[in-house]
């Protein structure tokens, strides 16, 4: 979905691909982004592997990338994982995503 936002909005979607073990791909993801780069967005739990992304490797990204990077918790609740909620005090340039239900029902958002 945001690679169709993206498109919608005339912005330029650069991808990464995971690992292997299905984590980022630091490595690339230096490599992808330069000094036009606003966000980066990491899904978490992902769709569709179903993995967590690992705490310490979204928080190098948070530490080091001067944009904003987006957590999609849109599956935390399927997840082990905790939430990046505790971490918005930490880092100014986090913004953490969840989805509201489908159906429209406010009382069942967190």
């Amino acid at each position: 979905m945001y690679q169709v936002s993206a498109n919608i909005n005339d912005v330029e979607a650069r991808k990464v691909p995971l690992t292997d073990e299905f984590q980022l791909n630091l490595e690339g993801v230096a490599e992808a982004i330069d000094e036009h780069t606003k966000l980066i967005f990491i899904c978490s739990p992902n769709n569709p592997t179903g993995n967590s992304i690992n705490r310490e490797d979204v928080e190098t990204l948070l530490t080091n990338f001067k944009g904003i990077v987006v957590v999609d918790e849109a599956y935390i609740n399927f997840s082990r994982q905790k939430t990046f909620i505790q971490e918005l005090t930490e880092y100014a340039n986090l913004v953490v995503y969840k989805r509201f239900p489908k159906h429209g029902d406010w009382r069942d958002c967190e």
